[in-house]
This record gives structure tokens, C-alpha cells and sequence, in this order.
């Protein structure tokens, strides 16, 4: 059974070293990493070895190392992903016309399918939202996958759900066997954002207060100071006037004083405005709205 899984694909060519090398540094990485896997083999540590041709593979691919990929596989018990490989192979060379090879491993995948491959099946949930969005392992199940009965290496897989305005869910499962199964159960409602009582922020009103301050402290400054210089006048104006009757110097210090008063009383009225305008704009401006945060627990789907 052996000569018939490894020797004829030796002849074949693939065994040999990995295929259409590219030049460069990941062709030279590449090369190192087969031969050691090669080498790892000949010493039966597989687990290893197949890390080894993984890691060539991404680096060059090439039909032989995924042969050596494959292979290994088998050995360490990773039979769906040996038969997949397996399958990919044959297709490639079907395809190139090199019949020989594309039997080898189309036997290869047959035998394997043969003794029974591990399979999963994921149910989708009952009344799936459309977006509903399913991974196994990190990678995406499409929604054909979703009921059907994929081939897939035994030990535990993880399956995870999703979709807008559900809490995710996520789930495990341990292949063994051939048939096993995950069902997803309905998704739950995720919670709705709280919603906050905060109106909208009017920011303008507290500068702008302070700025009505300023105004109106100035503003009584200058009415301050020219009621201060219509009182010196008047006092000026008594030393020139005897009852209405004033000289020149007289005359000229009441008309200033009077200005002066003027200007007070304008002054003066402008600042009790601007004053109260900022205490108004002040104590109704809203307190600034604290960000309520509500943390709510999202639930996980039990382990299978």
C-alpha cells in the first residue's frame, strides 16, 4: 500500500523538489525549508515537517511541495486537509496535461474519502437574518456551506456569528468521527444605545457671557470716570456763577460738566445692560452633559 501511495508520484517527478521555482530570496528561503522538511521526514518527525513545507509553499508554491504538504498531512492525522490538497493537485495537472500525476493523487484523494473523512455541518439559525455572517476557525462560511456536510480535520473548531444589531455568538465543537454537527441558535437583540435627555449644547452662551462682562466693566470704568470729571466741573462752575449768572470760565464748565454727565449716564447704562445680559447668558447656559457610558454584558454561546 505504501509503494502504491509514494513510488509511483516519486517516478512521476513531484516527489522530487517543489515546482516553477521563482528567482529571488523566497525561491532560496523556500528551497532551504523543503529540504528540511525532506529531511525531517526521512526521520519520521512529521508534526515538523509539515510546518516546514507549509511554510515553503507560502513562500514559492510549487506542485511537489504540496504534494510533500499533503502527504504529510496524512501522517499527522489531518486527513481533510490531505484530501483537499490532494484534489487541488489533481485539478492543476489534469489541467497541464500530465495525466500520470493527476491519477497518482486522484488515487491518493480516493483512498483517503474511501476510509471516511471527518465532516461538519453548521446549521444556520432558525429565521437567519440575510446579513447573517458565519466563520469556522477565522475563516468565512459562505451561505451555501451553511446545512451541508464539509470535510474537515478532526479536533475542536470554533464557530462564531454575527449580524447588525445581534450579539454575536460563538460556539465549539470537537470533531471526531465522521459525522458532526453545530447548530447556531437564534441571535439575540443586542442593546439599544441609551438614550440621553442632554439638549443640544450651546456652547456661544458662556464666552459670549464673558464677553458682556467685559463690556460692562468697561463701560462703568468710563462712566465712573466721566461722573467723577461732571461733578469737578460743577464744583469748578461755583466759583464763576452767581445763581444763573455765569462768566466765561462759568459757562465753560457747566457745558463740560454737562457733557461729562451725559456721557456718565450713557456709560453707565450701557454697563448695567451688558452686566445683566452676561448674567443672564451665564445662568441659562446648560451644564456641560456628562457622557453616560452603560456597559452591558454580551452573551457567548455555550461550548458543544
Amino acid at each position: 500500500m505504501r509503494l502504491v501511495r509514494t513510488v509511483p508520484f516519486i517516478l512521476a517527478g513531484l516527489a522530487i523538489a517543489p515546482l516553477a521555482r521563482a528567482d529571488g530570496d523566497s525561491s532560496v528561503a523556500a528551497q532551504s525549508l523543503f529540504d528540511e522538511g525532506k529531511k525531517l521526514v526521512a526521520g519520521e518527525r512529521w508534526t515538523e515537517a509539515c510546518g516546514k513545507f507549509a511554510e515553503s509553499q507560502k513562500l514559492d508554491p510549487g506542485v511537489g511541495t504540496q504534494y510533500h504538504l499533503a502527504d504529510c498531512y496524512e501522517h499527522i492525522g489531518r486527513r481533510a486537509s490531505a484530501w483537499a490538497i490532494f484534489r487541488e493537485i489533481e485539478a492543476t495537472t489534469r489541467k497541464s496535461g500530465e495525466t500520470e500525476r493527476a491519477d497518482i493523487t486522484r488515487a491518493r484523494a480516493d483512498a483517503l474519502e474511501a476510509a471516511g473523512l471527518p465532516k461538519l455541518v453548521i446549521v444556520a439559525p432558525p429565521n437567519a437574518p440575510r446579513d447573517l455572517a458565519v466563520t469556522r476557525d477565522g475563516v468565512p462560511v459562505g451561505a451555501a456551506q451553511l446545512g451541508a456536510s464539509v470535510p474537515i480535520d478532526e479536533g475542536e473548531h470554533v464557530v462564531e456569528a454575527s449580524a447588525p444589531g445581534k450579539k454575536p455568538w460563538r460556539g465549539t465543537v470537537q470533531v471526531a468521527g465522521i459525522e458532526n454537527t453545530i447548530s447556531i441558535p437564534a441571535l439575540a437583540d443586542a442593546p439599544r444605545p441609551a438614550v440621553t435627555d442632554a439638549q443640544p449644547k450651546r456652547t456661544w452662551q458662556k464666552p459670549a457671557a464673558f464677553g458682556a462682562a467685559g463690556v460692562g466693566i468697561v463701560a462703568l470704568g468710563v462712566g465712573s470716570i466721566f461722573g467723577v470729571r461732571a461733578m469737578s466741573k460743577q464744583d469748578e462752575s461755583l466759583a464763576h456763577c452767581q445763581g444763573s449768572v455765569c462768566d466765561s470760565i462759568g459757562m465753560e464748565a457747566v457745558a463740560d460738566g454737562q457733557a461729562a454727565g451725559t456721557i456718565s449716564t450713557i456709560a453707565f447704562g450701557v454697563g448695567a445692560v451688558a452686566i445683566a445680559g452676561a448674567a443672564i447668558l451665564w445662568f441659562t447656559a446648560p451644564a456641560k452633559a456628562q457622557p453616560r457610558v452603560g456597559l452591558t454584558p454580551v452573551g457567548v454561546g455555550g461550548v458543544w
